[in-house]
């Protein structure tokens, strides 16, 4: 069998790269409003009609409902903000960034998820949370969370 190891990654809301996404949104936005064929930058007009090759993702995926990626589907779960806007993490601060590794199987050019490889999650905190805090709560509410999944053994954190 043939496997691969897949990563993906995800910024949370208060990462510098969403806040300039933002940014740039709302500078296409006001040009648009003022003039609809207005000239833009060009990377921004033509993400839209990029293939996935040319993003530098992609790939067929026939088991998650989302038809994408599970590394990307968790990455981007996994980013904190529930747990900040739910306050069950108060200390946790919007700039964050998390990757998940997911094993493939490569099955006729589809890969299938066999198991959650790795998980790295970068956050920003409140300064009187110890570094033991963070991991516990984070155990229990993220890595708990893959666990209840049946995509990785408990014992593999």
């Amino acid at each position: 069998m043939e496997t691969l190891l897949f990563t993906s990654e995800s910024v949370n809301e208060g990462h510098p790269d969403k806040l300039c996404d933002q940014i740039s949104d709302a500078v296409v936005d006001a040009c648009l409003e003022q003039r609809l064929l207005s000239t833009l930058s060009r990377d921004t007009a033509q993400v839209d009609s990029r293939c996935p090759e040319e993003i530098g993702a992609g790939m067929r995926v026939r088991t998650i409902p989302e038809c994408m990626p599970l590394s990307h589907v968790l990455a981007t779960q996994l980013g904190g903000a529930r747990l900040t806007k739910d306050g069950t993490c108060p200390w946790l601060r919007p700039d964050g960034k998390t990757q998940a590794t997911v094993e493939y199987c490569n099955v006729k050019g589809a890969v299938d998820p066999i198991r959650v490889h790795t998980v790295v999650i970068s956050t920003q905190h409140d300064e009187t949370v110890t570094n033991d805090e963070i991991a516990r709560e984070l155990k229990e509410h993220v890595i708990n969370y893959l666990a209840n999944l049946d995509l990785m053994p408990f014992n593999t954190f």
